[in-house]
């Protein structure tokens, strides 16, 4: 008689404590924001295309090209990450990437234009690598301010 009396007082417990633990991992799930869920390098390079177009859009408004070059060093960025991270860190990971591309680019823009000779094409090349910096800049926000091209 004893050992049933016990069996059946024990399903509810277990019930409760199945119930706890769905409740737990359900209240995580929702507070959890997705910059704080953990990616792989080619999960996050495929999930984050979207995002990369909006930060190119922002960076260089007016040049498609430079959009598609943009979004590829991005996800590249992210396929070259040791292992999983947070969309933030991917995130952060894209933007150094583009910026040190954007200064590749420009570098060899102006090496051009110094063997033309060609002075107005130098001062267009530096504005708009400083149009480019002040964008990242601000993509960047609080974060912690990298070495300036040049």
């Amino acid at each position: 008689m004893m050992s049933s009396m016990t069996l059946k007082d024990e399903r509810p417990r277990r019930k409760l404590r199945k119930f706890k633990r769905e409740r737990k991992r359900v209240i995580r799930s929702v507070l959890t924001p997705d910059d704080d869920r953990m990616l792989l390098p080619r999960v996050a390079a495929l999930e984050m295309q979207d995002e990369f177009r909006t930060l190119a859009r922002q960076i260089a408004p007016r040049d498609k090209s430079t959009q598609d070059d943009l979004v590829q060093e991005m996800a590249l960025a992210c396929i070259l990450a040791p292992e999983a991270k947070s969309r933030s860190c991917f995130r952060l990971l894209a933007v150094w990437r583009a910026k040190d591309y954007l200064r590749w680019w420009h570098t060899r823009r102006l090496l051009e234009a110094e063997k033309e000779e060609d002075e107005e094409e130098r001062e267009l090349v530096n504005g708009e690598l400083e149009k480019a910096c002040e964008a990242l800049n601000r993509l960047l926000g609080g974060c912690a301010p990298l070495a300036e091209a040049q």
